[in-house]
């Protein structure tokens, strides 16, 4: 398989928030993978031990199946819509419930959308560990426990001290949160940094370890998206994924996704650092007086195609004392 589809199985397997039941149809959907195959894959994994198959019946003779099986021995009917596994959310039960209803709840969603349209952009910002890719190297278990965790705490802990806020996008190494205000995005970086100093994570996750930045440490871009007018109709902004997550896609939302992918910190930014944030001019504009701070160009290329904005860096000790600040010479920061 690509590894697009790996990383997918993998999402799907270890790291989905929920508890649910997979079945072949769904390997044959989210990976795009034929009946035959996804047959294969799925005893593979069985015999690996890395899944258990759960019996089921045959919805035409009522034939039990307690193995791998894309149609019915006895009649030959089609089994991919019945032969399953389950899965283990990675959140503990009470943080499935509470997160569910977080993410899943459309009247919040469709309050946001309709506040977005109303005022015609929000504020984005994408935030990641430091270093995620050697963490994960480190104990790709204990990774996966760390960022249900943390996902846990910005909604508790950090979106809480905001007025409208959502986390979006699906289970992955880069949280998404979305806000009508700045200085509240402004605000939740503050508290991701608070969380990250007082909580002490990294006693509670021995094996991850910061090879160049102290674990854990995050960097986040933060931007301005405009709404296009094509949308109308504030509940055909937002969806609901099949993981009960809310999520948007737009273009606006794919070119900060390249500046932030643009982007590199020199990992020697955090020795007393706990968050930084690249921030827009177009965020800064909208914040009295912050348009003074030093800032620096970045380009972003993809499809040969050259785009060029302005970034100011923020740092984010997580001390009541001076608790975050603009950086000098931001220049002197980028990879």
């Amino acid at each position: 398989m690509p590894l697009p589809s790996l990383e997918i199985l993998n999402r799907i397997i270890f790291q989905s928030p929920f508890d649910r039941q997979v079945y072949l149809s769904t390997l044959m959907g989210e990976i795009g993978l034929t009946g035959f195959q996804a047959t294969r894959l799925l005893t593979e994994l069985v015999e690996a031990g890395v899944v258990e198959v759960a019996s089921a019946r045959c919805p035409q003779c009522f034939e039990s199946i307690d193995y791998v099986r894309g149609d019915c021995p006895n009649c030959g009917h089609d089994l991919f819509s019945v032969s399953r596994f389950e899965v283990q959310g990675c959140l503990s039960k009470d943080n499935q419930i509470e997160y569910s209803k977080y993410a899943s709840d459309r009247g919040e969603a469709d309050r946001f959308a309709k506040r977005w349209v109303q005022q015609g952009h929000i504020f984005y910002l994408l935030i990641d560990l430091a270093e995620s890719q050697i963490h994960q190297e480190q104990d790709s278990i204990a990774y996966n426990q760390f960022y249900a965790d943390i996902r846990e705490r910005v909604t508790r802990k950090a979106l809480s001290k905001t007025k409208y806020a959502l986390c979006l996008g699906e289970i992955g190494d880069c949280i998404k949160l979305a806000f009508m205000d700045a200085n509240d995005a402004i605000t939740a970086l503050m508290e991701i940094a608070r969380f990250i100093r007082e909580d002490n994570l990294a006693a509670n996750y021995p094996t991850l370890k910061g090879r160049d930045a102290p674990f854990p440490r995050f960097d986040g871009t933060l931007g301005k998206i405009s709404i296009q007018g094509r949308y109308d109709d504030p509940k055909k902004v937002l969806c609901v994924t099949l993981n009960g997550n809310l999520d948007f896609n737009d273009y606006e939302l794919t070119r900060l996704f390249r500046f932030d992918g643009a982007i590199k910190t020199q990992k020697r930014i955090y020795r007393d650092i706990m968050v930084t944030a690249w921030v827009q001019d177009d965020v800064l504009d909208e914040m009295e007086g912050w348009n003074k701070i030093p800032m620096v160009e970045i380009e972003a290329k993809a499809h040969e195609r050259s785009r060029k904005s302005k970034f100011g860096l923020l740092t984010f000790n997580g001390t009541d004392i001076d608790p975050f600040r603009a950086v000098q010479h931001p220049g002197n920061y980028l990879s």
